[in-house]
């Protein structure tokens, strides 16, 4: 897969409200479009295969990326860059990943329901679970030798291996309504598909006394998704790599569920969390929601207060009680704009006309 590179422009303001001066500077910018010839690995860790002539196996993210996707899925928001100045304001435009999700068709929501099925048939150590409120997987490939294959659930943090997977997430949880004393009055299981897309960003990096603020003034989303790289070496893209090793470290931080579970040597039973989600601001969403209220119900019958602890509130108000097909879309946004102020990410530099470099009277 090859994509178009694109123009890339950029201008920076400093502004004050007392004085003000027009200088020249350069700012770092990202375009993963087009990496640097012996730095193609920059984003993906792709090992060349001996006696090749330069074919790469896909094997996951660099450790950088992972690092980025679990800041900006932990702080729900993107990383702090230095700025030229402590009051200034500059624009990037750049290419970078995008995921959008939406509901399931009737194909994926029949196969995850299956997989589902098949995660509660077998222990996670002495643990069974008993209900899954929140379940999340890579959708991968199992092949046999009579050339056929199923689709299996890679729901745990991947290891840097090639593995048949895809550049999706698909998702199952429990949609609910929750009445002002906490109580869920009505529950459906939803299934969501999530996708990995080219988009072209452009964004305002915002400083008032060296506080950080990102807009995005624009964003246009491919409509084809991009594929996951060939297993085929021969067929090596280094851009669809870096795309896809974006993917992966995000994935890694969904996949796994959330369910009310047992304890089969003791027979107690508990609130199972197997997912990272749980060190993310997702976990405010609401719907998550029906964990929850489903286990505090379930282990507690008697119980007849359900309204949210101090804690589930909090939880709530920092992922501003979106749901997930807005949160996860928000998350990658966040990563590639930390991806593209990232000084180790950027390595092209150019320079800006109009910078007004501010002194405070």
């Amino acid at each position: 897969m090859r994509l178009v590179p694109i123009v890339m422009t950029a201008a920076v303001a400093v502004i004050s409200r007392k004085d003000s001066t027009v200088v020249f500077e350069e700012v770092r910018r990202i375009n993963i479009e087009e990496l640097p010839d012996g730095d193609v690995g920059r984003f993906a860790s792709s090992p060349l295969i001996a006696g090749t002539e330069g074919f790469r196996v896909f094997t996951g993210p660099r450790t950088i990326i992972q690092l980025l996707a679990l800041k900006a899925s932990t702080s729900g928001q993107p990383q702090y860059v230095p700025p030229p100045s402590i009051n200034s304001r500059y624009t990037l435009s750049f290419p970078g990943p995008y995921i959008h999700c939406g509901d399931a068709n009737s194909t994926a929501s029949t196969i995850t329901e299956g997989l589902l099925e098949e995660r509660m048939d077998r222990l996670q150590g002495s643990t069974k679970e008993l209900f899954i409120s929140y379940y999340a997987f890579v959708p991968g490939y199992e092949y046999f030798p009579n050339g056929s294959y199923r689709i299996v659930a890679l729901d745990r943090p991947r290891v840097q291996l090639p593995v048949n997977a895809t550049n999706e997430l698909w998702i199952t949880y429990m949609k609910s309504q929750m009445a002002q004393d906490g109580n869920i009055t009505s529950a459906r299981r939803h299934f969501t598909v999530c996708k990995l897309h080219k988009a072209n960003y452009t964004i305002t990096l915002e400083y008032e006394n060296g506080i950080q603020s990102v807009v995005e003034n624009n964003l246009v989303v491919d409509p084809e998704p991009i594929p996951y790289p060939d297993s085929d070496p021969s067929k090596t893209d280094m851009v669809q790599h870096s795309y896809s090793a974006i993917m992966w470290a995000i994935s890694d931080a969904l996949v796994g569920s959330m369910s009310l579970s047992q304890d089969m040597s003791t027979g107690v039973k508990l609130g199972f969390i197997d997912t990272r989600i749980a060190h993310t601001s997702l976990l405010g969403s609401n719907d998550l929601d029906h964990f929850f209220w489903y286990n505090k119900r379930n282990m507690n019958p008697s119980e007849k207060n359900f309204r949210l602890k101090p804690q589930r509130l909090q939880d709530k108000g920092f992922a501003r009680n979106e749901t997930l097909d807005v949160l996860i879309p928000e998350l990658s946004r966040n990563v590639t704009y930390s991806l593209a102020i990232n000084p180790i990410l950027t390595y092209e530099t150019f320079p800006i006309p109009n910078l007004y470099l501010t002194n405070s009277l």
